[in-house]
């Protein structure tokens, strides 16, 4: 990887309606817009069928897939979110920014993996500054 190039991943969903072989088909469509736009793959995940949230076109069902590339020119992946805005098979894209990760670096897998931070505990307020509180909150409520 060169110093320019940068990482990025692409996740995508495809219309739950498409066979099989449709879904191979455009993962292997998906991978040639990248590396004919000057990215190199380093990992792509197969697209499989995945429950949603909520409807996507009335559907409640998609093919999840994405891949992980570099890019040496950030402008070409203007050109690759045209061409997935123009795919009618797929239904929602995303193309993220990847930080680089040492080897002794550890990146959680989800949110999970981080301890909670402990929250801050207020001070109570003072009479005073209660009194000052409500005076100001009396202002504001009658310039309303």
């Amino acid at each position: 990887m060169s110093e320019k190039a940068k990482m990025y991943e692409l996740a995508y969903h495809l219309d739950a309606s498409l066979e099989e072989s449709q879904v191979l088909q455009m993962r292997e469509e998906l991978e040639k817009l990248v590396t004919s736009h000057g990215g190199m793959i380093s990992f792509s995940k197969e697209p499989e069928k995945a429950r949603l949230s909520y409807p996507i076109r009335h559907s409640r069902s998609s093919y999840f897939g994405y891949v992980q590339f570099t890019m040496p020119d950030g402008e070409q992946l203007a050109v690759i979110d045209e061409q997935l805005r123009l795919n009618n098979h797929i239904i929602r894209y995303i193309v993220l920014k990847q930080e680089p990760v040492s080897q002794n670096q550890r990146v959680p897998r989800s949110t999970m993996d981080k301890p909670a931070a402990p929250k801050a505990k207020k001070a109570p307020a003072t009479e005073k500054e209660a009194k000052e509180m409500e005076q100001e909150l009396d202002k504001v409520i009658s310039g309303l």
